[in-house]
């Protein structure tokens, strides 16, 4: 029972109390706190429209030990999550204690963790004090990212300036981490959105970030996420009457408090072209056709006949000739005889103007999308894996840098249509249905001019040797395996020597 006249809670408080008593509701005298200024309500203190932590329950964190089994750590973890709303970052500060449950073994506490546990009771005695908020008044959100965190300050404005009503974080989920800011900050805003309702009650909210929520949602968004966590981000942050979305680049607290804030970074800030370049393995990759050059048509195939799979590529021209196709490895899935066939075309493109029209949007989406990002990480997932096909994904951004120009096409597949891009996607996928029927690594190739790079003696003077791997290279059986030795002492192998060394290796 809280209201700012003295009189009026006296009276509130006794109608109060005596309906509880004809109910039967017996109250504690000595818990009571009855008509005062300043009272202790479940660990807080609050006084003259602020809130701040009791000192009794920040001694009673100071002074827990270290931990020494799981069980502790969740006992710390309960007692700091009373405090989260007073701690900027708390999402950060704790996941070094979120880290020990994962797995079943026992937990270890070392010097780094002690460290670590003394920034947090640091923090914790400097803990700031808080407005109450006030649902008469709007409430403003300041969004920002930090260190895969999710990080916020919600604020009220209170003679004529702004108060903290709490902070607030989040880690970001792994699948999030690996998308590139500008996104990132849409899944940010919309989780501490849903953070904010518990104090907003459904007052007036306004998001400040210095990026386009608003129009990445509408742009970029759909690319990167499912339909399902698409619609779940525009419900939470587009839907809601009572949401303001904006873009804000003057000083933002949630920025200034982690520090992220540069005195260079430009007043505009275009999320979509920020996201364009980020994605980009190259920057004058199209997803249109060019006016010049070549126009090839690949495709990928993965069938079962007769119980038995089989797997081939192909790159054609529009009237279904044949660049070069050939049969792989049974066990190909289609996603991944899609990537070799745009691959291949990449590398025969080498030197040279190119559209390329694929139906597979994987394959499309690892140029245009997420192959620079993967490479970046290493090819790890946010999860901590290995991506699938790694070694055949990076050939592929290797390849994308070969041509002179390039645009990766999509088109859809299986259509009747009679424009060319059509006729050429179907010859494309004839064409690969009919090579995945040869044996694999026996590769056609058709009317293909390919621009090799000459391996000079400085490009090799530098390589050593084993004695064993001398002994073997130097074997004269190699000559008649399509080995070509020149007057500066280097050979150049065909493919099936190179798989003999492999075979070997």
């Amino acid at each position: 029972m809280m209201g700012e006249k003295e009189k009026e809670v006296r009276q509130d408080s006794i109608r109060l109390l005596n309906w509880l008593g004809k109910l039967g509701v017996k109250v504690s005298k000595d818990k009571l706190q009855f008509v005062q200024r300043k009272v202790k309500y479940l660990g807080h203190l609050l006084e003259g429209g602020t809130r701040k932590l009791d000192p009794e329950r920040v001694k009673g964190i100071l002074e827990l030990q270290p931990p020494k089994n799981k069980t502790d750590v969740r006992r710390m973890l309960g007692l700091l999550g009373y405090c989260r709303l007073w701690i900027d970052q708390f999402a950060k500060l704790v996941r070094f204690l979120n880290q020990k449950l994962v797995g079943d073994g026992e937990i270890t506490w070392g010097q780094d963790d002690e460290q670590r546990w003394e920034e947090v009771k640091k923090t914790l005695i400097g803990a700031p004090v808080l407005a109450l908020p006030n649902l008469q008044q709007p409430f403003h959100l300041y969004v920002t990212i930090s260190s895969q965190t999710a990080v916020g300050v919600l604020a009220q404005k209170r003679g004529g300036r702004y108060q903290p009503v709490a902070y607030l974080s989040r880690t970001l989920e792994p699948v999030v981490r690996a998308w590139p800011t500008c996104i990132q900050v849409v899944a940010a805003a919309a989780e501490l959105v849903v953070e904010s309702r518990k104090l907003t009650f459904g007052g007036a909210l306004i998001v400040h970030s210095p990026h386009q929520i608003s129009t990445v949602l509408t742009g970029a968004a759909s690319t990167w996420m499912t339909d399902g966590r698409l619609t779940h981000y525009e419900t939470v942050l587009r839907t809601s009457p009572d949401i303001t979305l904006g873009t804000d680049r003057n000083l933002n607290p949630a920025e200034f408090l982690i520090g992220e804030r540069k005195e260079w970074e430009p007043d505009e800030h275009d999320c979509l072209g920020t996201i364009q370049l980020m994605a980009k393995v190259r920057e004058d990759l199209s997803e249109t056709p060019l006016t010049m050059g070549e126009r090839w048509y690949i495709d990928g195939s993965s069938y079962v006949k007769e119980g038995k799979r089989k797997s081939g590529y192909a790159v054609v021209k529009e009237d279904g000739e044949v660049i070069e196709s050939g049969a792989l490895p049974a066990n190909w899935s289609a996603q991944k005889s899609e990537i070799m066939a745009l691959t291949r075309a990449l590398e025969l493109a080498r030197g040279l103007e190119v559209t390329l029209w694929t139906d597979s949007r994987y394959a499309w989406g690892v140029v245009h999308t997420f192959g620079r990002t993967w490479r970046d990480r290493g090819f790890i997932k946010a999860n901590g894996k290995q991506i699938e096909h790694m070694a055949l994904l990076e050939r592929l951004l290797d390849a994308l840098t070969g041509p002179e120009k390039v645009a990766v096409v999509h088109i859809p597949a299986h259509t009747r249509g009679t424009t060319p891009e059509e006729a050429g996607n179907r010859w494309a996928d004839l064409r690969a249905k009919e090579a995945a029927k040869g044996v694999p690594n026996e590769i056609t190739i058709q009317q293909c001019t390919l621009r090799v790079p000459i391996l000079t003696t400085a490009d090799t003077e530098n390589l050593t040797f084993t004695s064993q791997e001398i002994e073997y290279i130097t074997r004269e059986e190699w000559e008649k395996k399509d080995a070509v030795s020149w007057p500066n002492a280097l050979r150049y192998w065909s493919s099936n020597t190179v798989s003999s060394l492999v075979t070997w290796s």
